[in-house]
């Protein structure tokens, strides 16, 4: 047995550098960090620039690799394995019993990949979440309930304090651009919009990925230029930051667990008007602190939500 007053060592498993990244996970992650330094030895197992430089390869394979690589070299030297994709939750398992899993989305992440051609492990994702609810020592979901898993509520970790509603102005996304967020859609919506309120209220993208040539052209398509920025990406901190200075923040993903930049938008007064997915539903009311329509909704409806905010 460990003496009391010895911490244990936690190796906590993100795959890209939390810092870098805007999600769920990487914003879980860091909002996190300082409580876990008070009580363990930290580690974190993160992917090289150098290896997250070659694209032809994804990142999740990339990350599996190193991890089963890693722990084979390091084997024992951590009591705790903490993860948040099921490929490294599962690279975890096959070397220790002791390993904390926690789903940001209660589907297969391969559903809807970034490579088209990624669907091909979809069956290889079900073997990895299923060999990880059988053999992790503890199961957690941050979106909605999930059988077998306990449900956390989304860590907040700033100290921003709310602008008064009538002093916002604009209207901001931010997260991945990819598919699965749906980004075109905002786009469109935000064209339908009367002029006189596009006018007054700007659209900003934060966040980076594999859909930002086609959102660039859609924005030139639809003559939005100016209108419509593209900000990149920002540290988690200067973002809520941004989110408290808007009067709402849009989100439209196809399917989500619980978006971490839903519940900073509150914890700043900032309506959301959302895809109802995932656990938004949870703290989203329709109509009193944001708006949500269903997935098969079309732009104009919910173009109009953005109006009635």
């Amino acid at each position: 047995m460990k003496n009391s007053k010895q911490k244990m060592k936690l190796l906590i498993m993100v795959g890209r550098n939390p810092k870098n990244m805007r999600g769920g996970a990487s914003t879980w992650v860091l909002n996190v960090d300082s409580f876990f330094q008070e009580d363990f030895e930290v580690d974190y197992l993160i992917l090289p620039e150098w290896l997250l430089k070659i694209t032809v390869i994804p990142d999740r394979l990339k990350a599996l690799v190193q991890a089963f690589l890693v722990l084979l070299f390091n084997f024992g030297k951590w009591d705790i394995y903490m993860s948040h994709t099921p490929e490294l939750s599962y690279a975890a398992t096959l070397f220790s019993s002791n390993v904390i899993h926690v789903a940001h989305g209660n589907t297969n992440p391969v559903k809807n990949p970034t490579f088209s051609w990624g669907k091909i492990f979809y069956n290889l994702y079900e073997y990895f979440i299923k060999t990880v609810e059988k053999k992790a020592k503890l199961l957690y979901t941050v979106g909605e309930e999930r059988k077998g898993y306990s449900q956390l509520n989304q860590p907040m970790n700033h100290d921003v304090l709310p602008l008064d509603f009538k002093n916002k102005k604009n209207l901001i996304y931010a997260g991945r651009l990819e598919k699965v967020k749906n980004v075109n859609f905002i786009i469109e919506a935000y064209s339908k919009l009367p002029l006189n309120i596009r006018n007054k209220n700007s659209l900003s993208i934060y966040g980076k990925g594999s859909e930002i040539s086609l959102i660039k052209k859609q924005i030139d398509e639809l003559d939005l230029r100016g209108q419509v920025i593209l900000e990149g990406h920002i540290n988690n901190k200067d973002l809520v930051k941004k989110i408290n200075e808007s009067k709402i923040l849009l989100l439209a993903s196809l399917y989500e667990g619980f978006p971490m930049v839903v519940a900073e938008a509150l914890t700043v007064g900032t309506p959301v008007v959302s895809t109802n997915v995932g656990a938004i539903s949870n703290v989203i009311i329709d109509g009193k602190n944001g708006c949500l329509i269903d997935v098969e909704d079309d732009v104009i409806k919910y173009s109009d939500k953005i109006k009635y905010v």
